[in-house]
């Protein structure tokens, strides 16, 4: 009888939630579309963006390309931190354990920094307009009525 009661709660509940969701987006989201087009300038450049105008207004596509190649760029500086951290380690060390372990440091900041090579080749190799991240989509078709 009680796992019926939790059913039926919690079937309540869903519905509760899915008929306020739909009413929360049918009443309220139209009112923040104009807040959404507002455009802003900015005051710096993006770092690694590629956009050497402060005045262009960015869009998704110039702060998700930011953000591709500053992750490439830092596993790179990660990656020579990391081989630099093991020279020293194989280095100054006798030991056979603590040499093999800085072997092993280096070779996998090395197969770290090419896996994230190899993210930005495959992307390239597959087509070179996925590296551009545009997302600036071409206007929709607009259909006439032309009958002949």
């Amino acid at each position: 009888m009680k796992r019926i009661m939790n059913k039926e709660l919690g079937i309540r509940i869903l519905k509760l939630s899915l008929s306020s969701f739909f009413l929360y987006s049918l009443f309220f989201i139209p009112y923040s579309m104009p807040t959404m087009a507002t455009e802003y300038k900015l005051l710096q450049k993006l770092p690694l963006s590629g956009s050497t105008d402060i005045q262009k207004v960015p869009n998704a596509s110039v702060y998700i390309k930011g953000l591709f190649n500053l992750t490439i760029a830092i596993a790179g500086v990660l990656a020579v931190i990391k081989i630099i951290f093991g020279g020293i380690q194989y280095m100054s060390t006798d030991a056979f354990g603590a040499k093999n372990e800085a072997k092993n440091t280096i070779q996998n900041a090395i197969w770290g920094l090419a896996l994230a090579l190899s993210a930005w080749l495959i992307l390239y190799t597959i087509n070179p307009n996925l590296i551009k991240l545009n997302f600036d989509f071409p206007p929709p078709v607009q259909k006439t009525n032309n009958t002949l």
